[in-house]
């Protein structure tokens, strides 16, 4: 059981590996990315923790569908995450409503890690 819940960690240090991670779910979903960004990269003070939060904030666009689909990814994936903000827009020149349209979500959340 313990191994199964070190293998759903990340590591703070495996930046390109973390990274990756966002970058399966964009392929996975279809929405593109904008942005990702890790958003508390440096070491941690307090080493007297066992796990830690590690944030990223993170922007998608794509279609109502695409980013539903990222979304529900992203709370069913291989890593315990924490969302701490999201917001969502929709791109000028575009209908809510109408097929297609693109939206913007910019999220920040936080996996859980080892420090």
């Amino acid at each position: 059981m313990t191994k199964e819940l070190e293998s759903r960690l990340i590591q703070r240090t495996e930046r390109a590996r973390n990274q990756g991670y966002f970058y399966q779910l964009e392929m996975e979903s279809g929405v593109k990315e904008m942005g990702l960004v890790p958003a508390n990269s440096g070491p941690k003070k307090d080493t007297g923790r066992l796990f830690e939060g590690i944030e990223f904030t993170i922007t998608v666009q794509g279609e109502y569908r695409q980013i539903l689909d990222f979304v529900g990814r992203l709370e069913s994936g291989e890593h315990f995450y924490r969302l701490v903000s999201a917001s969502m827009s929709r791109l000028e020149g575009g209908s809510a409503s109408a097929p297609g349209s693109l939206l913007s979500l910019t999220t920040t959340v936080q996996l859980l890690g080892l420090p």
